[in-house]
């Protein structure tokens, strides 16, 4: 091949995966509609889930040029759900709003404890457009574990509820 062959090869392996995820979001989003998809419901350190995403993020924030602002106060409560889920879910929504924010721009992320003992997560950012499969990928993740995703144009808000009094976590601690 030559370097032009070899370049549309490229290009055209790039889109196949691309569409490649597309389809297997989709295909998880059939699945948590039908109830074919039951996530686990293990007791998870909220700092644990929110510290594991950031490093990966902080560093596609620093590609396209967004800061990533943080506010993460240690002790926050345990939640009940599958960890793998709801790390891909915070993932896609964080990964959306960064990439819709204007270089130079702050994407700000703030975690607390809401008033029923979970987690509120939120997060600022510039509009964002507010469909595609990776946001309802992650809407239906939150909502099958029992939280909300609340949105506006500047803002996300994700709750997940708390673990509950004497949860003991059975996966984190291994």
């Amino acid at each position: 091949l030559n370097p032009n062959q070899e370049e549309m090869l490229a290009a055209a392996q790039s889109a196949a995966d691309a569409a490649d995820l597309e389809l297997r979001r989709l295909h998880e989003l059939a699945d948590i509609d039908r109830g074919a998809l039951r996530p686990r419901r293990d007791a998870i350190r909220a700092n644990d889930l929110v510290d594991s995403v950031l490093p990966t993020l902080a560093a596609f924030a620093k590609r396209t040029g967004v800061r990533l602002a943080t506010d993460i106060p240690p002790g926050l409560p345990r939640i009940r759900g599958d960890r793998a889920r709801l790390q891909e879910a915070l993932e896609l929504l964080l990964r959306h709003h960064i990439r819709h924010t204007e270089t130079g721009r702050p994407v700000a992320l703030a975690v607390a404890v809401d008033d029923a003992g979970g987690i509120r997560i939120d997060i600022t950012h510039d509009p964002a457009p507010g469909a595609g499969a990776d946001l309802a990928l992650a809407e239906r993740v939150v909502m099958a574990h029992g939280g909300t995703v609340t949105a506006t144009p500047r803002h996300t808000s994700v709750r997940l509820p708390g673990a509950g009094a004497g949860a003991v976590a059975r996966t984190e601690d291994r």
